[in-house]
């Protein structure tokens, strides 16, 4: 798959209907899966058919399929190519897929979030380790009002939680429209990061599970407890659980569908998504569980092809190369809970710190406050105490920044819609 927009006819009559509001303040989105991000075909003969089959050839295997994804994107990629670079591995093994094609003189590269934090520092080290023209936006500076997120409104069809999102206006104001984006979508769900340690669950189990884990406000209960989040899942599997297990199913059509697609694949980008090219897909739902579980044969894969890049820190270890040792990570982890307490950024935090973010920061009180005021006068969720939440936060009686946030996500999209109706 090369550069791709979104079809408009998915986004328009998208947004959040009355029946749609009680799961998307449980889930964070609406929960409508279509069909698989991905395509799930099923298996014929491949080296990773079997446990048998020794590490190293599997990773060379891995590793030959990865050029290959590269190549295919180079192939249709017209654009200036711009990497996002988190502090994670897919967004690195893009740049790293890259440089064995292009100079790094022919990349941009940009990191977004606030100073300290992993996905801020690490995606800086990376890009002057190789040599990229690179950015990086710090959301201290950037301002959030009702106008910036009515247009990530709109730009998710108003069916996701707003606020965790890209410093889009920014973004585009720096490489400007003709640019592509080469993404990591599906990177991390594919290679087995949610893979869980044993797959013997019914799929109502396995609904189950996948309701408690994906709630987004874990601060309090947004919906009434005769509302059943289960409801709004799949009432069968999607697809032979040989194939794809029940876990993967729902998170792979659900939450990487409905949640997370839409937030990396704003509409309106020109973007490349190399993980879905479909004999990478393909060879990694054949690798056997005891290789993708933890991502292990992936992670093998790129210490083994690019071992300069990822001999760097990473986020997935606590901000140290992906080598390092048991000790070291309890040891940094140990470290990074005492800066924490001694008031310096988490270097876990993804964004910026909505928790204090809501109690100091002018922009975003007034967008929260005003957007929580104006959705207790439309209606539609008259069993939430907003106020009282509110008063909790502010006065640190309880972190509510996960349902606040949320609360007046809905109100933005509900308002977002109306004003493109009339």
């Amino acid at each position: 798959m090369g550069s791709e927009r979104w079809p408009r006819a998915f986004w328009e009559g998208a947004a959040v209907r009355d029946s749609e509001i009680q799961p998307f303040l449980w889930f964070g989105y609406v929960p409508a899966p279509g069909a698989f991000p991905i395509s799930v075909s099923p298996r014929g003969p491949c080296a990773a058919e079997t446990a048998e089959a020794p590490l190293s050839r599997l990773a060379a295997e891995a590793a030959g399929l990865w050029r290959q994804a590269i190549e295919a994107c180079l192939a249709t990629c017209r654009g200036a190519i711009v990497v996002p670079l988190s502090g994670g591995l897919d967004s690195r093994a893009i740049l790293a897929g890259l440089l064995d094609h292009v100079s790094a003189a022919q990349i941009a590269t940009y990191t977004f979030g606030v100073p300290g934090a992993y996905d801020y520092e690490i995606g800086r080290r990376v890009a002057a380790a190789v040599g990229t023209r690179h950015r990086a936006f710090d959301l201290n500076q950037y301002s959030y009002s009702f106008e910036r997120l009515s247009d990530i409104s709109r730009r998710v069809a108003g069916r996701t939680a707003l606020f965790q999102h890209a410093p889009v206006s920014l973004i585009e104001q720096e490489y400007g429209a003709g640019a592509t984006q080469w993404i990591g979508f599906m990177g991390d769900p594919l290679s087995g990061s949610h893979l869980p340690a044993e797959t013997g669950a019914t799929w109502e189990q396995a609904k189950q599970h996948f309701v408690q884990s994906n709630r987004f406000a874990g601060s309090t209960r947004l919906t009434p407890a005769s509302f059943d989040p289960a409801h709004d899942l799949p009432a069968e599997p999607l697809v032979d659980p040989r194939l794809l297990c029940y876990e993967e199913q729902l998170d792979f059509a659900v939450r990487q569908t409905c949640y997370t697609k839409p937030l990396v694949l704003l509409d309106g980008g020109e973007y490349v998504t190399p993980f879905l090219q479909p004999p990478w897909v393909d060879f990694s739902l054949r690798v056997p569980p005891c290789y993708r579980r933890a991502q292990y044969l992936y992670k093998e894969m790129l210490q083994s092809t690019y071992p300069r890049l990822f001999s760097l820190p990473t986020k997935n270890n606590g901000g140290l190369p992906l080598q390092a040792s048991r000790w070291r990570r309890q040891v940094r982890r140990l470290a990074s809970y005492a800066r924490t307490l001694a008031g310096h950024v988490h270097p876990g935090l993804n964004y910026i710190d909505f928790e204090e973010g809501l109690r100091r920061r002018s922009d975003l009180r007034t967008v929260v406050c005003e957007s929580l005021q104006d959705l207790k006068k439309r209606g539609p969720v008259d069993w939430i105490d907003m106020e009282g939440l509110w008063r909790q936060h502010q006065r640190r009686q309880r972190n509510h920044a996960d349902a606040l946030t949320l609360l007046a996500s809905l109100e933005i999209n509900l308002k977002t819609q109306d004003k493109a109706t009339t």
